[in-house]
């Protein structure tokens, strides 16, 4: 997978999870070439990059920008911190998460629970910080 597919999928995967609406998807990709630090772009759509993890997705997206010199070390440190900063660009603002979190709150305060944790996990695939402290380990921690 090249790094025109990687960023479509990236998109794709984004939509597909309701991290972006179908309105978002020129501003997805251009937050995306600025972490990227890539000044061209074509939609490119692909059987690799419609199967493919978003693990696999990031990888192609951290390699491609290892091999351009983004990354300056390809260290599991440096790795971590670079997907975190892609995650990051399409991460929903502070107030959209607030909003929706109060708006299934008044549904259910499991529901808006339930929906924070897995914002959580499709943000941060590895999921260092969630698999650490899983759901049912929440009222010991806290």
């Amino acid at each position: 997978m090249n790094r025109n597919e990687a960023i479509t999928a990236l998109v794709n995967y984004a939509l597909e999870k309701e991290l972006i609406e179908q309105e978002e998807k020129v501003w997805a990709v251009n937050r995306i070439l600025e972490v990227m630090q890539a000044d061209s772009f074509s939609w490119e759509e692909s059987a690799k990059g419609k199967e493919a993890g978003l693990t696999e997705i990031l990888d192609t997206l951290i390699d491609d920008a290892y091999e351009r010199g983004v990354l300056e070390e390809n260290s599991v440190v440096y790795r971590d911190l670079f997907d975190t900063k892609l995650m990051g660009s399409l991460t929903p603002r502070p107030v959209q998460v607030m909003k929706k979190f109060q708006q299934l709150q008044e549904e259910s305060s499991q529901r808006a629970t339930d929906w924070y944790y897995q914002l959580g996990h499709e943000l941060y695939p590895k999921g260092q910080s969630c698999e650490r402290y899983p759901l049912e380990d929440w009222d010991r921690i806290w």
